[in-house]
């Protein structure tokens, strides 16, 4: 056998948390996509034409880039009366929780985090 080989084979398999196993299996809802739904987490309307436009506009090399963050958090600034500097754009919720943590957590530091942070029917 080869090294490679080795590990493999005798690798531990990981499990999940206890807290986790015992979750009930998520059953997406199947229906009533003809309102908002935000938990679909999904927009359940057509876009609307502007962003139709600028969907179109887009180039190859313009989707293979990340955009840059502070023109856009000048816009949204703007339109919320803030100052540029009070506003943080991420790229979703769990960006945003890290960088609080790194920000504002010491080393030894503890955060409380409280489950669940949203309802969901079953």
């Amino acid at each position: 056998m080869s090294l490679a080989t080795d590990l493999v084979t005798y690798r531990k398999i990981v499990q999940a948390r206890k807290a986790v196993l015992e979750m009930p299996e998520y059953h997406p809802p199947l229906a009533g996509r003809d309102a908002l739904r935000l938990d679909f987490n999904e927009n359940t309307f057509a876009p609307s034409p502007r962003v139709v436009e600028k969907l179109l506009a887009l180039t190859a090399e313009g989707l293979t880039k990340y955009p840059e963050r502070e023109p856009v958090e000048r816009i949204v600034a703007t339109h919320f009366g803030l100052k540029p500097d009070e506003v943080l754009l991420t790229n979703g919720v769990d960006e945003a929780i890290h960088l609080i943590c790194v920000a504002f957590l010491e080393t030894d530091d503890e955060a409380l985090i409280a489950t669940p942070t949203f309802s969901c029917t079953t």
